[in-house]
């Protein structure tokens, strides 16, 4: 999971590890690619706003690597819904959920996600 809000990373990887997900936290794009690099994600959760750089601009990179062309991505924003709905065709399977955080909604997206995966 990529996020600036340590705290909002802190309480999404405790309910997710609760649901028997490993979750690996970032709070910056770098770190987070470099999981990818090194790693086997199979979901990516991932806000808009970033400093540095929009959660766009980071799947752009994430699909621009090997391992990242395929993961699933779940946007977590607090965006107005059709702000940035023009920046996401061609960047591959995604959702996007408005914060504050519905996790019921959050575990079912999760789950219909996964079911796709290639």
């Amino acid at each position: 999971m990529l996020d600036d809000d340590e705290s909002l990373l802190f309480l999404v990887s405790q309910y997710l590890g609760l649901d028997g997900h490993e979750v690996l936290t970032a709070t910056t794009a770098d770190q987070a690619l470099k999981f990818v690099d090194e790693g086997s994600p199979e979901l990516a959760l991932l806000d808009y706003r970033m400093p540095g750089m929009t959660g766009v601009e980071f799947m752009k990179k994430l699909r621009a690597r090997p391992k990242g062309a395929r993961i699933p991505v779940i946007f977590l924003t607090g965006e107005p819904p059709n702000s940035f709905a023009h920046e996401l065709p061609g960047l591959g399977r995604l959702k996007v959920l408005n914060k504050p955080i519905d996790f019921a909604l959050l575990g079912e997206t999760m789950k219909e996600l996964l079911s796709l995966r290639l």
